[in-house]
């Protein structure tokens, strides 16, 4: 009864071990699944639903040499987060563009004439920001057998566009960076 006593009595110490010990191996695991920002390209979709997994295997067989990863989430994944930052490519719903926008980088006349056929998103000011992935009057888009853009119950199907973080590491020619990483995923994704 007595060494049942002092188990209990020390208990707290016990459950706050085994919380460091969660933490620590937390840690570990993301050393070794993760990289750097300079070294993956990431890429958020606002959808309802994401074999995002699948999606990073299939889109990091065209990953550049000096990438070490391609990651894909949806947006939940930064739900608690601190908005859409750190990300290089954006997959937005329509109704929600007008939210990120200022986050985006314009696309230039080579994206712009490259995938005009698809459909572009324009700002205000007349700038192309983003590639048409998704057209809800269709049903047609990229990646589809892995990304499903229709709507939650009570929601309006709506068409689905591919942007670039104006901060990305991987911008290339949209926004200065030495990389462009970012570009080619996304060329990728969009043949998909």
């Amino acid at each position: 009864m007595r060494i049942i006593k002092n188990i209990f009595s020390k208990f707290y110490l016990y459950v706050l071990w085994a919380m460091l010990s969660l933490l620590f191996v937390g840690w570990i695991f993301t050393l070794i699944t993760d990289t750097t920002p300079k070294n993956k390209v990431t890429l958020y979709a606002d959808v309802s639903k994401i074999e995002d997994i699948e999606l990073r295997l299939e889109l990091e067989k065209s990953k550049p040499e000096d990438i070490k990863m391609v990651k894909v989430h949806p947006f939940s994944y930064v739900a608690f987060g601190s908005g859409i930052v750190g990300g290089d490519i954006y997959l937005v719903k329509e109704s929600d563009i007008a939210d990120y926008v200022s986050s985006f980088c314009a696309l230039g006349e080579e994206l712009t004439a490259r995938y005009a056929d698809r459909g572009i998103y324009y700002n205000e000011e007349g700038a192309a920001y983003g590639i048409k992935v998704y057209d809800c009057k269709t049903s047609i888009g990229c990646a589809t057998e892995y990304i499903n853009y229709l709507p939650v119950v009570g929601e309006e199907a709506q068409d689905y566009y591919l942007f670039f973080n104006k901060d990305s590491l991987h911008g290339g020619t949209l926004n200065g960076a030495k990389s462009s990483a970012a570009l080619t995923v996304a060329y990728a994704f969009l043949g998909l």
